[in-house]
């Protein structure tokens, strides 16, 4: 007797479990303030007009004030999750002043919340990370070559987007 699948094989694969993409608009935290860098960083470059609560910011990221809680697995996730987004403000707010359409903007956004999930995931797998800052901690994750490997891309192209941002984010950091 021949073996019959129990799923008619032309059937798409339908995963069971996915973490929940980013495709919406995203937006700035209100209340939160950037608290200054321990080192000169290229963030320190712009100008001190463009804040987390900027009108130029908000809208790009309607929701950025949400990242943490999204990236949350356990209660101290919510703290370095802010300061993640602290950290990431300065290059949100660089990637406005190139006049790049909206399209790419939303596109590194999304590769940015992306990026911060990975991390939040990053110090739930090892616990010594936490004592490390966002700061250390983004540009521990990113090179001049991209990303970590994402844990759930949806195709091959949101590594590659992924990356790019990642390597733009890390010229940032470190230029």
């Amino acid at each position: 007797m021949l073996y019959k699948p129990r799923l008619p094989i032309d059937k798409p694969f339908e995963p069971i479990a996915l973490i929940k993409y980013r495709s919406q608009q995203h937006s700035p935290p209100s209340g939160i303030e950037r608290t200054p860098m321990s080192k000169s960083t290229p963030s320190d470059k712009i100008s001190a007009e463009f804040s987390s609560s900027s009108p130029d910011v908000s809208a790009y990221i309607p929701d950025l004030d949400e990242w943490p809680d999204s990236w949350m697995i356990d209660q101290p996730d919510r703290t370095m999750g802010k300061a993640i987004v602290t950290a990431l403000t300065p290059f949100i707010v660089y990637l406005i002043s190139q006049d790049l359409t909206k399209r790419t903007i939303k596109r590194h956004v999304d590769s940015l919340w992306t990026l911060g999930g990975e991390i939040i995931t990053d110090i739930n797998w090892d616990e010594s990370l936490r004592k490390q800052s966002a700061e250390e901690l983004i540009i521990k994750v990113i090179n001049e070559d991209g990303g970590p490997l994402l844990r759930n891309p949806f195709d091959p192209e949101d590594q590659k987007s992924f990356d790019s941002t990642c390597r733009k984010l890390y010229k940032f950091l470190t230029s």
